[in-house]
């Protein structure tokens, strides 16, 4: 004699309605976390994509015993202000034939952009912020005051390195945020590229608190 299948019991709707509530609850609670590591991403790639075309400068100077420099684009060097303050570039300036200026060179590596939504920051009140004025000059025959060079006409704001692979008198810095935490009173994730002038370079965690940014290990 067959016996009669158990009857299954299916979900009801308050049953339903409870789960989906806790699932978009807990959705809710970790989607800030989901976004803080997507910024946090962006922010160790494009320090990582920096700190490489800096390495990549130094080496071909001191492989070609020229001045090589990491050039950005700022609010004063482009006419697309989308531009300013989100790409750079390796420039270089053969020194070998005659008398060189400032205006001589080629760009060995073209201009690349920051990832969508992070940005250079200028406004880092540092004396080592690459975007902050120096009186100092860069000692290879050419005028860095400013950290600025002549490309073309337009002066562009650069991180010279020597063809013995310094980087001048001064330790450089440069600062990396997502773009909404330049102004943001909040705490906030940021990246910093540190040069000594012995051209050494490495990558340091930062938190932006407001107008002041700290220095943190991982």
């Amino acid at each position: 004699m067959l016996k009669g299948r158990k009857k299954q019991r299916g979900f009801t709707l308050a049953e339903l309605l409870v789960t989906i509530a806790i699932i978009g609850f807990l959705f809710a609670i970790a989607l800030p976390s989901f976004q803080n590591i997507g910024g946090q991403s962006k922010l160790d790639a494009a320090a990582n994509a920096v700190h490489s075309a800096a390495k990549f400068a130094r080496q071909y100077a001191v492989a070609h015993n020229q001045p090589t420099f990491l050039v950005f684009h700022d609010d004063h060097s482009t006419s697309n202000p989308e531009l300013a303050f989100k790409s750079y570039a390796v420039f270089t300036i053969n020194t070998h034939n005659g008398t060189p200026t400032q205006n001589d060179g080629y760009f060995v590596k073209d201009w690349e952009t920051l990832p969508v939504g992070i940005s250079f920051d200028p406004d880092v009140d540092s004396g080592n912020n690459i975007f902050q004025p120096t009186t100092s000059l860069w000692d290879a025959g050419f005028d860095d005051n400013n950290n600025t060079l002549q490309i073309q006409g337009v002066s562009y704001i650069i991180l010279g390195f020597k063809p013995n692979g310094q980087c001048g008198s001064t330790s450089r810095w440069i600062f990396l945020a997502e773009s909404a935490a330049l102004n943001s009173p909040t705490q906030r994730q940021g990246r910093f590229v540190k040069f000594r002038t012995t051209g050494k370079s490495k990558i340091v965690d930062c938190i932006y608190e407001g107008d002041i940014v700290r220095e943190v290990t991982r």
